[in-house]
């Protein structure tokens, strides 16, 4: 039986597709320099010193292509469950988990202090359902894009979503079912850092234009930036000069070297 666990990392690679219309499984893969995009994730959480543990939940179908992978004393749970709840459940039920971390599977840059910042917020306040940030100048601002941020539900929000009836062809994420019920759910807000509180900030790969802009900030940085020296690299950049990339566009492999590798720890 495993070990009690208190806050545990979900990267869930069944939850999202990209803009292009690609399965999010297919993204994870890609090898970016010399690592796919899923071990970076992984690295990058397992710098966060409160999260307990993390699991990559999945298809089964998977479990070959997940393996090959170096998943950094992560633990990979194959589930062909279509719904994000019982997906969910099944990590919680693992680690006998009280908190679920979800960060996105499409940034390689998660950010190890606000993780920690959110999860002690929530040790804070056992009572709340849900943690995670706000913008608090641009409301419209898409955290998903961002892709830095975190959000935690507590084990008792899922219990709560299990019990509710919803559509065969609601596919939206746990926590995003947790923020559309705030009659029900007690949801508690932290402000974003200022330097990241600018909507043309995005560390998330939607696009072929993103995969080049990750590419050039993990040149003029590397895997240790913290959010303060992405967020000022981001902009020296000039990104936010640059016009839009098509969100149909394909997500073709990003053209640095290959010499690009995740440190050893």
């Amino acid at each position: 039986m495993s070990a009690p666990r208190s806050a545990v990392a979900v990267l869930d690679l069944a939850s999202i597709s990209v803009a292009s219309g690609e399965p999010m499984s297919a993204l994870c893969f890609r090898r970016f320099g010399r690592h796919a995009l899923l071990e970076w994730s992984l690295r990058r959480l397992s710098e966060a010193a409160l999260l307990d543990h993390v699991a990559i939940v999945g298809p089964k179908e998977l479990e070959s292509e997940v393996l090959r992978c170096s998943l950094q004393g992560a633990m990979w749970l194959g589930c062909d469950s279509a719904c994000a709840v019982e997906r969910s459940m099944l990590v919680a039920e693992k680690f006998v988990a009280k908190w679920l971390i979800y960060t996105s599977p499409k940034c390689p840059f998660v950010d190890e202090i606000l993780l920690d910042r959110m999860i002690g917020t929530g040790w804070k306040h056992p009572d709340a359902d849900y943690v995670g940030y706000f913008s608090p100048t641009n409301p419209e601002f898409s955290l998903t894009s961002l892709g830095l941020v975190g959000e935690m539900c507590h084990r008792r929000a899922l219990e709560k979503l299990a019990t509710q009836s919803t559509e065969p062809k609601d596919r939206r994420t746990v926590p995003a079912r947790v923020r559309g019920g705030a009659d029900i759910f007690n949801c508690r807000l932290l402000p974003l850092p200022t330097a990241l509180d600018n909507k043309e900030l995005r560390f998330s790969l939607e696009s072929a234009a993103d995969w080049e802009h990750v590419d050039a900030l993990l040149e003029l940085s590397d895997d240790d930036a913290d959010y303060r020296r992405l967020a000022e690299y981001s902009l020296e950049m000039g990104r936010i000069d640059r016009p839009k990339a098509d969100a149909n566009s394909n997500l073709a492999n990003p053209h640095w070297g290959t010499k690009a590798s995740i440190k050893a720890r």
